[in-house]
């Protein structure tokens, strides 16, 4: 017997959270390693990405408080990943980006989270990951064009 359309888009979405919960596990087992939770690790690469960011980005772009965003940011402090900086025309701005071996340590947590990732990828071939990258693409666009006509 086919399934429908609505079928397969279920199956496929279970598929999803199923596997963003058993990823996430294995993400924290790992993250732990460094001392890190998923949300500061988050801010690492947003960091890395060249993005100077303030804490008021951070709590924004993570939908948490600026006293919530202080406290994760307080912890890459003393791993000794980051180091923050008040703005020169408004001390009330804090700048956030990386320690000299902050960012030594984060280039080497992210080789071997790399590697970790690929190890978990290494059944897809290529075709597969090209459709991989391809897919959430096209519904995130598809998002943002729904959310822009409905601006």
């Amino acid at each position: 017997m086919t399934q429908s359309r609505k079928e397969k888009i279920q199956e496929m979405f279970e598929g999803f959270m199923s596997l963003q919960k058993a990823l996430g596990t294995r993400k924290d087992s790992f993250f732990q390693k460094y001392d890190l939770n998923r949300s500061q690790v988050h801010i690492l690469y947003a960091i890395a990405q060249g993005k100077e960011l303030t804490v008021k980005d951070v709590a924004s772009k993570m939908g948490i408080t600026s006293s919530a965003a202080t406290q994760m940011i307080e912890g890459l402090v003393i791993a000794g990943f980051i180091q923050r900086s008040h703005d020169k025309k408004d001390r009330r701005i804090v700048h956030i980006n990386f320690s000299d071996n902050g960012k030594k340590k984060f280039e080497t947590f992210k080789k071997n989270h790399m590697e970790r990732i690929a190890k978990t990828f290494e059944t897809i071939s290529d075709k597969e990951l090209d459709a991989m990258i391809t897919i959430p693409r096209k519904v995130l666009n598809n998002l943002e064009t729904a959310d822009r006509s409905h601006s």
